[in-house]
């Protein structure tokens, strides 16, 4: 709060060091100013209303309250509210003007907001159909009021719910948020637009896909991550959000918004993620050391000959330069095998998305299950289609597709293994904007009933013990996280899965 005087002339004005401070002056032993010079730090308009009134014959005696904006650097005004009196002496002529201040902004803010709020929500009843608020003239005034009061309490409970729950106009800024949206998310109302909240990644495929095509249809649902703006924190919410229609034109809508704090459940997940991504690897341990075996036996005995013949002089260049080559192969044959199983066994939630190539990928989760098919006499081929190569990137967490990639080739594998002649097909291809990838193999077909239940978590055909169920629900969300898609095809006349990745352009 601060204190202001203009003298008789109405030339000078003295301004104490709380006003000083409002309204964002440098502090000095000079504290007098030409009023000219303070009228220039308000808007126009509101400097004309203080003029008007220092100017005026009237209001002697009694305060008048002003509110006024300072006009600062950033585009956003700052509010201050003045109350002023007229002081003259017994002959009525004016000796003084004197006038006490405070920051208003905050108070100015909430008031819109809450305007906001209550305009939106009036919109919202309007909006609901007969007979929940029709508009009947006539309608008796008790059912009025009792409808009313049944929409408080349902409000009341919106506010009070653990779930984020909220409201934003046709721009995307929020109106309307409950008590878990602002005290865990650190949603605002009328501040950002609310892929502002979202992490950098969700963000684009919000404004970029997902916003879009809102406008033309019913709603989405998907995870997302929110960065609290209290905490920083980024917290992965199952998000439900649909376009409501509120007049006849197509911008005249609004956006509701509903969301689940999937913390938990993903400790549980991860927990369980972790514990099945070491029982994946125990099985396939032999096989992994069976061909790790293999090219490392090649090593060791063309480095022995090529020792032997040196040591005799029977080593010719061009012979040496091939074995050198047949090691060097089998060398980076064994680095893939370990590099792949390295991915497969780390922690991947939280690392950044980055830039990999979508061939490189696929190949990996190939080499980590081949000498698992080959063991058992398993047919697994790899087909990638000429207009793909090793420059193709998606930007990715790579050891979540490779998650997914190795999760499907052994639901294929557990699917043909008592086949004779079983077999599976990864297919890498390109359809319109994405990067496909199939997993198809020569299993029975997956009966509807199943197939309908199977994308739900925590869904599992196998017996007791032998898995958590987490597979294709994982899968699908981690595709949708990517921006991707996950889905099964019941049209195939073979099991087929697929999984789409964003293309990214290529420079």
């Amino acid at each position: 709060m601060g204190m202001w005087e203009i003298d008789s002339t109405q030339k000078n004005i003295f301004i104490d060091p709380g006003l000083t401070q409002i309204l964002g002056l440098k502090a000095n032993t000079n504290s007098n100013y030409l009023v000219s010079d303070f009228l220039e730090l308000f808007y126009p308009s509101d400097a004309k209303i203080f003029r008007a009134y220092l100017e005026s014959d009237e209001d002697f005696d009694s305060p008048v309250e002003m509110r006024l904006r300072i006009q600062m650097k950033s585009k956003e005004p700052r509010y201050i509210r003045s109350r002023a009196i007229k002081m003259r002496n017994t002959e009525g002529t004016l000796m003084l003007i004197s006038g006490m201040a405070w920051e208003a902004t905050s108070e100015v803010l909430r008031k819109k907001e809450l305007n906001k709020s209550k305009i939106f929500l009036e919109r919202i009843m309007d909006a609901i159909p007969d007979p929940v608020f029709a508009k009947d003239k006539d309608r008796d005034i008790a059912e009025k009021n009792k409808l009313d009061s049944q929409f408080r309490l349902m409000i009341s409970l919106i506010d009070s719910s653990g779930d984020l729950f909220g409201f934003t106009d046709n721009f995307g800024v929020t109106v309307y948020v409950n008590k878990t949206g602002q005290d865990i998310l650190g949603i605002q109302t009328g501040k950002k637009h609310f892929a502002d909240y979202l992490s950098p990644h969700d963000r684009q495929n919000f404004l970029d896909d997902i916003l879009p095509n809102l406008r033309n249809s019913e709603s989405w649902q998907g995870e997302i991550t929110i960065i609290s703006s209290l905490s920083g924190e980024e917290i992965p919410v199952w998000l439900q959000i649909f376009s409501v229609p509120v007049g006849p034109e197509s911008s005249d809508v609004f956006y509701a918004y509903t969301g689940s704090d999937l913390r938990k459940l993903k400790q549980i997940q991860n927990s369980l993620i972790g514990q099945s991504k070491m029982a994946a690897l125990g099985e396939m341990a032999a096989e992994i050391a069976h061909e790790i075996n293999n090219p490392l036996a090649i090593i060791q005995g063309k480095s022995q000959l090529i020792q032997e013949k040196l040591s005799m002089g029977l080593m010719d260049n061009e012979k040496l330069q091939k074995d050198l080559e047949l090691i060097e192969r089998n060398g980076h044959r064994i680095q893939k095998i370990i590099n792949s199983s390295k991915a497969l066994a780390r922690k991947s939630e939280k690392d950044p998305y980055e830039f990999f190539s979508i061939a490189k990928i696929v190949e990996e989760s190939f080499e980590i299950c081949r000498e698992r098919f080959q063991k058992h006499h398993k047919s697994l081929s790899f087909e990638i289609t000429s207009k793909i190569d090793y420059t193709d990137l998606v930007e990715v967490r790579s050891t979540e597709i490779i998650q997914v990639l190795v999760n499907l080739l052994s639901n294929s594998f557990d699917a043909i293994q008592n086949q004779q002649a079983g077999w599976v097909k990864i297919k890498l291809s390109r359809v319109n904007l994405h990067y496909q990838i199939e997993i198809i193999d020569s299993g029975e077909k997956i009966p509807k009933d199943i197939a309908d239940k199977m994308m739900a978590p925590f869904f599992t055909t196998k017996p007791t013990g032998q898995g958590t169920g987490l597979g294709l629900s994982l899968s699908k969300q981690i595709a949708e996280a990517h921006g991707g898609q996950f889905f099964y095809d019941p049209k195939s006349s073979y099991t087929r899965f697929v999984f789409r990745l964003k293309c990214l352009p290529k420079n």
